[in-house]
């Protein structure tokens, strides 16, 4: 999502003006909103039951367990953050992390670093990947409430991040590399291409499983690895459930959705493939 679109004319009344760079949906009707700062607003979509009428669809508040006073990035990250055009957001395991880009056609930047820092410069190179993970419980002891991510920190998760919502699929997926970031990347105005940043090396590469050449709409696509007929048959099976609460007059809409969710995820939970979307 984080194609350099501003979003502001459908957002800005809600966050307060800021251009949303990414979104990452969560439990409970949440909706994490990442700008194009780093800030990250958390939306709350509220069941309208008939006892509480008067409730507000939507609730706009800061991340949860947020500590007063706290920074929002370690330094130098609080100044990186201005030179990331590319921010995404991700949900692994149920922590929140953003991953920041230099993407390849927005050459590299240097600038002062503030008084104190351990360097008198900045440098921020064409193709870097930033990863941070929302770390409330570490502060005071860390003066923000976001950490750099390391090494084995995305829990061995593989994550892909395009212009569709990020996706984590578990570890031990043959032909994937675990903690690592794959992404689609190119010059500005440019075909894209898919790269892989591994998380222990923090060295990126090209994809081999995608060297087919570029594309122009960087989507990934995941579906099951499954046989056809099984897939259909559990394909029906959620359909005769939804009917089938549908037609109970007492069925909670909000209910429903969560449900039929689960169903689907629990499909898309075994062994998946990646489908890489060309369109030319």
């Amino acid at each position: 999502m984080s194609d350099g679109s501003s979003y502001t004319d459908d957002t800005g009344p809600l966050l307060g003006g800021a251009i949303l760079a990414d979104v990452a949906y969560g439990d409970d009707g949440k909706i994490y909103c990442l700008a194009r700062d780093g800030e990250v607003h958390v939306l709350h979509l509220n069941r309208r039951r008939r006892a509480c009428r008067r409730m507000p669809p939507i609730e706009v508040g800061p991340l949860p367990k947020l500590p007063i006073g706290a920074d929002t990035f370690p330094p130098p990250y609080d100044i990186i953050s201005q030179f990331t055009d590319a921010k995404n957001l991700v949900l692994c395991d149920g922590v929140l992390y953003q991953i920041w880009r230099r993407p390849s056609g927005a050459g590299s930047d240097t600038v002062d670093a503030p008084p104190g820092a351990a360097s008198p410069r900045i440098h921020v190179f064409e193709g870097a990947v930033f990863v941070l993970r929302y770390d409330p419980g570490n502060w005071p002891n860390s003066p923000a409430c976001w950490t750099v991510a390391e090494g084995k920190d995305l829990r061995g998760n593989a994550v892909f991040i395009g212009m569709n919502d990020a996706a984590a699929v578990p570890a031990g997926v043959e032909g994937l590399s675990d903690n690592s970031v794959y992404y689609w990347d190119g010059p500005r105005g440019g075909d894209y291409e898919a790269v892989i940043y591994n998380m222990t090396t923090g060295s990126s590469v090209r994809w081999p499983a995608a060297s087919t050449g570029g594309v122009s709409s960087p989507v990934w696509y995941f579906l099951p690895a499954v046989e056809s007929r099984r897939v259909e048959a559990e394909t029906t099976d959620v359909e005769t459930t939804s009917v089938q609460e549908a037609a109970s007059p007492d069925h909670d809409e909000g209910e429903h959705d969560a449900h039929r969710l689960r169903k689907t995820m629990n499909l898309l939970d075994r062994d998946v493939d990646v489908v890489l979307a060309m369109r030319y």
